[in-house]
């Protein structure tokens, strides 16, 4: 299932999030996405919950950088 943002700019409903330039996880659900508007190119930056399709991908990131995505670092255990 994909999500969709709408240009703040444009108007246009079919920014993909799947398709960001950036991410930042706030949460295990939650993030900042920064993508292109694939219509009139402006920068959109937008909080919205991480897509199910996108879940594995940000935690094995997050994993990656050591980031605890919400749970406990290891060596605080």
């Amino acid at each position: 299932m994909k999500a969709f943002i709408t240009c703040k700019r444009c108007g246009a409903e079919d920014l993909d999030l799947a398709r960001y330039e950036t991410l930042l996880a706030l949460s295990s659900d939650l993030a900042v996405f920064t993508l292109r508007c694939p219509h009139c190119h402006a920068r959109i930056s937008a909080v919205c919950p991480i897509p199910p399709d996108l879940k594995a991908e940000v935690a094995e990131a997050a994993s990656k950088m050591g980031a605890g995505m919400g749970g406990a670092h290891p060596a605080s255990r």
